[in-house]
């Protein structure tokens, strides 16, 4: 059928008879087939009339259904109108309870706060210190809200206290204050330290930590006290080095006993505002030491003289006139007596440098130091040092820095060039050897030693930026430039020689004059290339980590040793070394002991019984090596080692965090290296 409707032709294309009587035939035949095919479709009628009698039959369901749905939606309706009114009321009903318990708590609180300022009242009249400020404490808690809202300032006045709460809390508070710094104080000056610490660790209570601390601060600047030295003349080389070194191991020792309990009443970090009013008072003690250093030494009178000394000059015309004013400098300027004076100066520095060191490190914050572990293990061997803006802004730096860049610059050059000309001046031929040598070198060699170990002990930046380059050019100029115009004139000499005669040496006096001019290069040449490698195998040395050092010693097989060898062994340091030297080489070698022991202890796992034993090990060896010397740097040095034993030791029930917070221990370790530790435990 679709193929006939396709084909039949388009009435206006019909335009001759026989075309149309051919479409009329066409249609007609079409129309037959659709009579046909529509007669077929009634014929078989019977599944249509089914059909429709199955919808027919279900119109009663859908009428019943929607009957239903209309009778369910009216009682939806109705219940959701009621649920509506009943919520509402509902909302209502909590909006007034909650003012209901607003008011409640709000009463209650204020409740709470008459009767806390009629205890505090009767605790102050009571002298109960204690009991007062625990309920002063306990209405500062209370929301500001509170105790200034209307209902408050018209329930709490009585007859008796007509103020406000809050100014009858803040007079409170300060009467408080004036009592406990005036008890604070007579504890401190009759050295009570058990009232001391009672009304200390009271003012954070009440909100006045910055006058506790003000307060304790002007305390502990009465034990920092300058004692006087052996020797009480001013004279004395050790006077003014040993009144600094009392200063600042004052200031050590009250941060080292005193940081643990400031930061446990009034939170960590607080011990810099003591230290602050500490070192502010090191500023003064140390600008009278300085001045009456310099005024006692004749400070000026040795730098405008040595600033008068003529330099070393190689011209055959200078050489003369250096000759004889150098002659005359020397009897102004003994090098002996700036040799002292450059000793003084370098003992005092190194000691303001350990003092600076000493509290970077036991002031410095957790958020200074982030310990990550790609870049740094648990126990670094060196924790990092952060120098604090108290010390940085000291005048105590100021002043240290105004030494080294005064004094002792100028006259560590002075110096090093004047012994360099000695050496030249005063220098001995030995023509007894093959090939014949001078003193030269080695006594340049030796003198520059001790410069630069005198450098390098200070401790002092500011000193090695400022002289090493000068170092350098008085080697180039005042060593190497007089070996070189040695060597001039040697070979003008024989020119002279050959041309005039014997006029001053002969030709066997000038070779030897050569052959011990060219010494010397051979000798500085010997002696370079021993320091290079010296200081070469040093830093490599130093590069490697000690803990091989430490495990190769504590898998030792055999401990067979005599009296006599280990008294040898123990004492053979005390005969050789001077005692300044002996205490720094112990030091030394604690530090080398404590450090990867430190790291190696977190390699092992801990029985309760094996804590204990590891207690035991790190008592015994301290308490050893403490008796050995007369200072206390070595239980410092073991006190992270100690931090470790005592949390290998608490119970296994005690939280690790909260004996951390709550101990009053002056930690060395942070909390994550606590945790890490207690992990350890089996």
């Amino acid at each position: 059928m679709n193929g006939t409707l396709q084909s039949r032709p388009v009435p206006e294309t019909l335009t001759t008879l026989p075309d149309i009587l051919k479409s009329l035939v066409s249609l007609e035949e079409e129309e037959k087939r659709l009579s046909e095919s529509l007669a077929v479709v009634l014929s078989n009628s019977d599944p249509i009339q089914e059909s429709h009698n199955r919808l027919r039959s279900l119109a009663p369901l859908f009428d019943s259904v929607t009957s239903d749905v209309e009778l369910l939606a009216d009682k939806i309706g109705s219940t959701a109108q009621t649920a509506e009114r009943v919520g509402g009321r509902v909302m209502l009903l909590d909006e007034e309870m909650k003012r209901v318990r607003e008011a409640g708590e709000r009463v209650a609180q204020v409740m709470e706060l008459k009767t806390s300022l009629g205890d505090l009242r009767s605790a102050i009249d009571s002298q109960d210190w204690e009991t007062a400020t625990r309920v002063c404490a306990r209405a500062m808690s209370l929301p500001i809200k509170v105790t200034t809202g209307p209902f408050a300032e018209s329930a709490v006045p009585t007859a008796d206290s007509p103020l406000p709460p809050m100014q009858m809390l803040q007079n409170f508070r300060e009467q408080l204050r004036d009592i406990f710094l005036r008890q604070f104080q007579l504890a401190s000056t009759a050295r009570d330290p058990g009232m001391t610490t009672r009304f200390f660790k009271l003012f954070p209570s009440i909100g006045w930590e910055e006058e506790g601390l003000e307060a304790y601060a002007d305390f502990v600047l009465d034990l920092v006290q300058t004692k006087s030295p052996v020797s009480t003349k001013t004279s004395s080389p050790l006077y003014y080095v040993t009144a600094l070194t009392a200063l600042f191991e004052s200031v050590c020792s009250i941060l080292d006993q005193h940081q643990s309990v400031v930061e446990k009443y009034y939170g960590k970090g607080r011990m810099y505002t003591v230290v602050k009013k500490l070192i502010r008072e090191c500023d003064k003690v140390v600008k009278k030491l300085l001045d009456g250093w310099e005024e006692e030494r004749s400070m000026s009178q040795k730098i405008a003289e040595t600033a008068l000394s003529v330099s070393p000059s190689f011209s055959s015309t200078t050489r003369k006139q250096s000759s004889q004013m150098s002659t005359h400098d020397d009897e102004k300027v003994d090098p002996r007596d700036i040799d002292k004076v450059l000793n003084e100066i370098a003992a005092m520095i190194s000691r303001f440098s350990a003092f600076r060191r000493f509290l970077g490190v036991n002031l410095q914050r957790d958020d200074f130091v982030e310990l990550e572990a790609e870049s740094t293990s648990l126990y670094s061997s060196m924790p990092p040092v952060v120098e604090i803006e108290v010390i940085q802004t000291s005048h105590c730096r100021m002043l240290f820095d105004d030494l080294v860049t005064k004094y002792y610059i100028p006259l560590e050059v002075w110096y090093l060039r004047c012994t360099i000309a000695q050496a030249h001046k005063t220098s001995i031929i030995d023509y007894s050897l093959t090939p014949p040598t001078t003193t030269v070198p080695d006594l340049v060699f030796y003198i520059l030693k001790s410069v630069l170990t005198r450098l390098t002990n200070m401790g002092s930046i500011r000193a090695v930026e400022g002289v090493i380059e000068q170092i350098r050019d008085v080697m180039e100029n005042d060593y190497a430039g007089a070996i070189k115009h040695k060597l001039d004139d040697v070979y003008r000499n024989a020119s002279s020689t050959v041309n005039i005669g014997r006029v001053e040496k002969t030709e066997k006096e000038t070779r030897l004059d050569f052959i011990v001019s060219y010494s010397y290069c051979s000798a500085a040449s010997i002696l370079i290339s021993s320091g290079k490698e010296f200081l070469s195998a040093g830093v490599k040395y130093s590069s490697f980590s000690p803990v091989n050092f430490i495990q190769s010693s504590l898998k030792v097989s055999f401990y067979v040793e005599d009296e006599d060898g280990y008294s040898s062994a123990e004492y053979q340091d005390v005969d050789s070394l001077t005692e300044s030297n002996y205490r720094t080489l112990l030091g030394q070698a604690i530090d080398v002991l404590v450090r990867p022991w430190e790291k190696y202890v977190t390699t092992f796992k801990y029985t309760e019984l094996g804590a204990i034993r590891f207690d035991r090990d790190i008592r015994a060896v301290s308490t050893y090596l403490s008796s050995q010397v007369a200072f206390a740097d070595v239980r410092e040095k073991f006190q992270r080692l100690q931090q470790i034993s005592t949390l290998l030791n608490i119970d296994k029930d005690e939280d690790v965090d909260d004996f951390f917070r709550s101990s009053g221990i002056a930690w060395k370790l942070n909390m994550a290296e606590a945790r890490a530790i207690a992990g350890l435990k089996l």
